[in-house]
């Protein structure tokens, strides 16, 4: 063989391999497919350049490419295919090249007829030369080629026992593989030339370089370019120089199925478990002999018996519900179930079961059972129970102790500049949990700037000797919400007693620290209080009773100064008046804890009798019991309210007494005043009923005694709607009284600002003139006089609030309107009618009654309570003046407070 022959001999070779390769390669997204067809393409090559090249075989030309070539190289595929996919799929293609051939040798032949035909040009027959084909030669190579199949299984097969190296198992079956073709087809092809031994030695050398080429080529592939082939059956990394084949699968297959049945065997017959079959109804149709070892009994006793006759009557239902369950199952359920079980001497044995069920045609057929003795287990599990549940208690304690701390913990190392730190600490900077701590500068920057000081001096001074420190900073975190965090930080030193870094803990104090501020806020307001109020405020102990504290009302209520209350307990005693009040006050405060509004008399260090208010409570300051009291002097405000209260009685007395008879009503149209003669001559009190009926209740009727009046034509409808009512003549049908003839006069009234504020109706009876009288004359006169009446009446309600200084006054919470009496202007010392804006009429309050007033007012819109106040005021002539203020709410349907509502009282006398 030449040097060129040789190349052209490897570069054609490394071609073919190539391409069968690269197809193999590709087969899962390409399929086998591609690459059988390129098998029967080379069969094609095969036959043509047998026909047109090395047909004659000259003497220097004695190697077949198609020969050498293209059967090897099917050979090596139908190996490859072999090794890596399996029988049968090699099975396929050995009979699709068997059908190739075949089919490729009858097309030849009748091609060959065409071209033998006579009328054939010669031109056209010698270009068709190539394809003329000898059916003998043909039957030769394709039975050369199905031979070489078989022998290749077989032969690899035998090879693979003997070896564990894939090359040799490759390299090996090649050999004898091409040997034999070379020497079965030049024998069979060649055995009348004379060329016959040169052909069969040209045939070994080529077809044996070649096999020894593709086996390299061939084995690489395997070794290192087909290793990842996930979908392989039997084929892994570790397994490239083991390849079984398809014979040796199945042999090895039904050795290990011996072999694990042999095992099976020998596990249940010498296992500590008891191993069982149980039909459906959950009789016993095996069992093994462990159960002697575990229950006493034979594995005879057990078959064809149920589980119910042994297990724990206790144990049976839930027995029952887990058979019934797995009747059910679709899958397999390794849940272990314990129950427990009679031992043949009696006593009884905790099992550990785990059942499987097997399933013929989609229906169980039977179960397959293990149990387990726990008994051991069981008892030991008892008695740490115990000791479990503390465990878990004192766990899940210090869990939520350190959920509750809001601790969490950092460390700093200068080598790496960044901050580590745990989960909690991003909770407090409001952070992303699954990223890293910020920056140190980034941190820094988010305290404020004291806080940003504290630490610098800090740090240095850890720095530099190892200082630790215990610092409350205030920061702003990542949703700019203000935390306060004390952060405990030490040095971190390395084995050379340097300081490398720091470390510490970090705390929220954030909930603590507020409420140290507002509790401080508290204490500044309640010194404030304690100190400015114009009620004497007291602290006493409470098992003492001595006075711990006071303030500075003292002097001005009692006559004593705080000096001399403070630390006393006697004079406390001496102030009472009564005793027997004073030990009433003391059981009612010990008993509820707290006295509100007690009332009672109280002598001043000059002798003074007065009347005090005094509000109580118990408060703990630390842990010791304190009484806090507040002392009110109401004498001036009980005898303005004494005085009032006989002014009142004085006007009442006065309207009742009046011959005519009187009627109001309010802004709502709704009755509020009845004299005593409207009484009489009406024969009933007022009466809660709406104005349809007023007519009809109270017998009122027209002139003509028979019509009743209309609602809008009763007279004090008439005045209520703006009417002045001028001699109007109605008619009082009372039961069990004689019809009475009445004069009716009457208006509205309204405040300063127009508003009105109800109507009053002064009726005069005039029945006994009408009798007497028949003139107009005699009616008019009659009438004067109950005019004169009614005027009398109206002055003096009007003189009664001039005399007692007391003056009425409206706020509407709404409009922000203030209406006024005529008293409360001349109080003011303003013109009547200009009422200055609110912010300004709070302004003539001064020495601290502003804030007392405003205080009560505000209390008076929130709570509904009402005040009486007595406090310092000055005018617009700058005239100091005492007023009593009283005031109280009125509110809507709603329960909001609409309206203020009270009254003036210049005191300034009494005081």
């Amino acid at each position: 063989m030449t040097f060129y022959q040789f190349t052209t001999l490897f570069v054609q070779s490394s071609f073919v391999a190539f391409i069968i390769l690269l197809l193999f390669k590709v087969r899962k997204k390409l399929g086998l497919s591609v690459l059988y067809a390129s098998l029967g393409l080379f069969q094609f090559v095969q036959i043509f350049l047998s026909n047109s090249i090395d047909s004659n075989y000259p003497t220097n030309h004695l190697i077949s490419q198609g020969s050498s070539i293209f059967v090897t190289v099917t050979l090596f595929a139908l190996l490859i295919i072999y090794i890596k996919e399996d029988a049968k799929e090699t099975k396929k293609v050995i009979y699709a090249l068997f059908l190739v051939n075949l089919l490729i040798t009858l097309l030849l032949q009748v091609f060959n007829w065409k071209i033998e035909d006579p009328l054939i040009d010669n031109a056209i027959a010698n270009s068709a030369k190539p394809f003329k084909n000898s059916p003998y030669i043909s039957t030769v190579s394709n039975i050369a080629i199905l031979l070489d199949s078989l022998i290749l299984i077989i032969l690899f097969e035998f090879i693979a026992k003997k070896t564990r190296f894939l090359f040799l198992q490759i390299f090996i079956t090649m050999i004898i593989v091409v040997s034999f073709d070379t020497i079965f087809y030049a024998t069979l092809s060649f055995w009348k030339s004379d060329k016959l031994i040169p052909v069969i030695t040209k045939g070994l050398q080529s077809k044996g370089i070649l096999a020894t080429y593709f086996s390299v080529l061939f084995y690489m592939y395997l070794r290192f370019l087909d290793t990842t082939d996930r979908d392989l059956v039997f084929f892994k990394i570790k397994d490239v120089f083991q390849p079984l084949s398809y014979k040796q699968k199945f042999e090895t297959t039904a050795i290990d199925k011996k072999k694990v049945e042999e095992k099976y065997r020998l596990l249940t017959e010498n296992s500590n478990d008891i191993i069982c079959l149980q039909n459906v109804d959950s009789s016993f149709k095996y069992i093994s002999p462990s159960i002697k070892k575990i229950l006493g009994y034979d594995s005879k006793e057990f078959l064809g018996k149920k589980i119910f006759n042994y297990v724990h009557s206790d144990d049976i239902q839930k027995l029952r519900e887990t058979i019934g369950k797995k009747l059910f199952i679709t899958d397999y359920d390794n849940n272990a179930y314990t129950f427990r079980v009679k031992h043949k001497f009696g006593h009884y044995i905790w099992l550990e079961f785990i059942t499987s069920a097997v399933y013929e045609n989609n229906k169980i057929s039977y179960f397959v059972t293990s149990a387990r003795d726990i008994t051991q287990r069981v008892l030991a599990k008892n008695k740490i129970e115990s000791s479990l549940k503390l465990l878990e208690q004192k766990e899940t304690s210090l869990n939520e102790a350190s959920k509750l701390a809001k601790i969490g913990y950092w460390e700093y190392i200068k080598t790496s500049e960044r901050v580590n730190w745990s989960e909690y600490i991003h909770v407090i900077y409001e952070s992303d949990v699954k990223k890293t701590a910020p920056k140190r500068e980034e941190i820094f920057k988010k305290f404020d700037k004291e806080s940003q000081l504290k630490i610098s001096k800090a740090n240095k001074e850890l720095d530099e000797n190892g200082t630790p420190y215990d610092l409350e900073l205030k920061l702003i975190n990542n949703n700019k919400r203000v935390v306060w965090i004390r952060n405990v930080v030490q040095p971190i030193y390395d084995e050379n007693k340097k300081i490398i870094g720091r470390r510490g803990v970090l705390q929220d104090i954030t909930e603590n620290k507020n409420i140290n501020i507002k509790l401080k806020e508290s204490e500044e307001k309640f010194f404030k209080i304690f100190k400015n109020s114009l009620n004497l405020i007291i602290l006493n102990s409470f098992d003492e009773h001595k006075i711990v504290d006071v303030n500075d009302a003292a002097a001005r209520i009692s006559g004593y100064t705080p000096e001399e209350l403070i630390g006393t307990v006697n004079i406390q005693a001496r102030i009472w008046k009564s005793q027997r009040k004073r030990n009433i006050y003391f059981n009612r405060l010990i008993k509820n804890g707290s006295v509100k509004n007690f009332e009672s008399e109280f002598i001043t260090k000059s002798g003074e009798l007065r009347i005090w208010k005094a509000n109580a409570e118990i408060i703990l300051i630390g842990n010791k019991k304190y009484v806090l009291s507040i002392i009110e002097d109401i004498t001036e405000i009980r005898l303005a309210q004494n005085k009032l209260k006989s002014q009142n009685e004085f006007v009442i007395a006065m309207t009742e007494n009046q011959n005519a008879g009187i009627v109001a009503c309010n802004d709502k149209g709704e009755i509020v005043l009845f004299n005593k003669t409207a009484k009489e001559w009406h024969g009933v009190d007022i009466l809660k009923i709406p104005q349809e009926k007023w007519a009809e209740n109270y017998g009122l009727y027209k002139s003509d005694y028979k019509t009743l009046l209309k609602k809008e034509e009763i007279p004090l409808m008439q005045a209520f709607n703006g009417k002045i009512l001028t001699n109007e003549e109605i008619v009082i049908k009372s039961v069990n009284q004689e019809p009475r003839i009445v004069l009716c006069n009457g208006a509205s009234f309204h405040d300063n600002k127009g508003k009105k504020l109800g109507a009053v109706v002064v009726m005069n009876d005039i029945t006994h003139q009408k009798l007497i009288e028949k003139n107009l004359r005699d009616s008019k006169d009659e009438i004067k006089k109950a005019l004169i009446a009614a005027e009398r009446s109206k002055f003096l309600l009007n003189e009664s609030g001039r005399i007692t200084r007391v003056g009425a006054w409206e706020l509407d919470l709404i409009t922000e309107n203030v209406s006024w009496s005529d008293q409360i202007f001349k109080i003011h010392g303003l013109p009547i009618g200009t009422i200055p804006p609110l912010d300004k009429l709070m302004k003539y309050y001064v020495n601290g009654s502003e804030e007392i007033l405003q205080q009560a007012i505000d209390i008076c819109i929130a709570e509904n309570k009402s005040f009486n106040l007595e406090l310092n005021f000055k005018n617009e002539q700058n005239e100091l003046l005492w007023l009593n203020v009283i005031g109280y709410s009125e509110v809507n349907s709603n329960g909001e407070t609409i309206f203020l509502r009270g009254v003036l009282q210049d005191i300034t006398e009494k005081k």
